[in-house]
């Protein structure tokens, strides 16, 4: 296998330092580091404006082109991919955002390119090179000094065509799974129609009349050996996103629980994320364990009065309208008691219990189909293993 330094095969770029002074109401879009999610560039998310003028005269090589790839270089997101689509033009990088390039496709294919910056080769070889630093940070300096494995053109070509055949398997599945998602939320609208207009008629109630909506904190991270890394679950709200939880990225100690704000919610409970990042806020997910979480997601135990699975689904259909409840300056959120004020329709609880079954049944598809993900997945990071470390 023949190595070869990165920047003798790959032209990268870094997004200049454009002062805040510059950003104008309109114009050419500036990418900022939080648009790079899940390998996508989202221009949902806030992003700033140059004037025409301005890049025409000093940041015209800075644009992006259709098909350029885009890496963040800095924070938590650091290594997060994104490529340039048509619909994202014009575009032009900012300071953290790398754009690369094959210089030439007939050494370097772009598809193989894209594999190899998403492989753990890449990213350990740039973890070893900016470690010690408190922010993790990169720029061309660091990718100088990568190596990147370059087979004959051929093989690129046929490394690319089982990593992509892979990736195609799971891209469907997940839309087997969206459309499954589809299919539990059409079920609510024709059996109890939109909760928010009511036209059915049901009786409706405030949810802390219905039940007693709590919430958790978080443990000193100052105390980490101590508070940390035990055997309790604690959900945070990236862990709530329209699931069931199953498990917790992290774990708490009896010490933390019993010295923090920290209570642990039995099976059943229902998350709903009050504040959060992006898309986080007024999502909800559905404790499979007890778990404590903290003090960002309001927690609602399961109650006698109606179905806990269909109370999870009807604040599912109500995330649009949770949002919009949300107050604060800069960062909207909502708070203990916006949730407790919701209005929840009730309609007869045996139409509840035949709604939950319905919704049993096709949980239990999801469930196939996410471990026959984790499957392919699973052959993915092995086929990238055989081919780049």
């Amino acid at each position: 296998m023949k190595y070869h330094s990165f920047q003798e095969v790959v032209y990268f770029q870094e997004g200049p330092g454009v002062r805040n002074w510059q950003f104008r109401p309109n114009g050419v879009k500036l990418i900022n580091i939080r648009n790079i999610v899940d390998n996508n560039i989202d221009l949902s998310n806030t992003f700033n404006f140059l004037s025409e003028e301005e890049v025409e005269s000093k940041y015209k090589h800075f644009l992006c082109n259709e098909g350029d790839y885009l890496m963040a270089s800095s924070g938590v997101t650091w290594g997060k991919i994104a490529i340039v689509k048509n619909e994202h033009l014009p575009l032009c990088l900012n300071t953290s955002i790398i754009r690369l390039v094959s210089i030439d496709e007939g050494v370097l294919n772009k598809k193989y390119l894209y594999h190899f910056i998403t492989s753990y080769s890449f990213t350990s070889q740039i973890e070893k090179l900016i470690t010690g630093s408190a922010q993790p940070n990169f720029g061309p300096s660091h990718l100088r000094k990568v190596k990147i494995p370059v087979p004959a053109l051929p093989i690129q070509h046929q490394i690319v065509s089982e990593l992509d055949t892979l990736i195609d398997i799971i891209t469907k599945k997940k839309q087997q799974l969206a459309d499954l998602d589809t299919l539990a939320q059409a079920t609510f609208y024709d059996m109890f129609g939109d909760p928010v207009n009511n036209e059915k008629g049901w009786e409706v109630k405030p949810l802390n009349k219905i039940t007693k909506v709590g919430t958790g904190g978080t443990p000193s991270r100052t105390r980490e050996q101590e508070f940390y890394n035990g055997n309790i679950n604690w959900a945070k709200t990236t862990e709530v996103n329209g699931n069931y939880i199953l498990d917790t990225e992290e774990k708490i100690t009896d010490l933390a629980l019993a010295e923090s704000n920290c209570k642990v919610f039995p099976i059943g409970t229902i998350l709903l994320a009050m504040y959060g990042q992006g898309k986080t806020r007024g999502n909800v997910g559905f404790l499979k364990i007890k778990a404590a979480t903290n003090q960002a997601c309001a927690a609602i135990p399961p109650n006698e009065e109606m179905n806990q699975v269909f109370l999870f689904e009807h604040l599912k259909t109500l995330y649009l309208y949770l949002r919009g409840l949300a107050r604060g300056g800069n960062q909207e959120n909502l708070n203990l008691n916006i949730v407790g004020n919701i209005k929840i329709i009730l309609p007869p609880k045996f139409l509840q219990s035949f709604f939950s079954e319905k919704i049993e049944s096709i949980e239990k598809q999801k469930q196939l189909i996410n471990q026959s993900i984790a499957d392919v997945q699973q052959l993915f990071d092995y086929t990238m293993d055989k081919y780049f470390n």
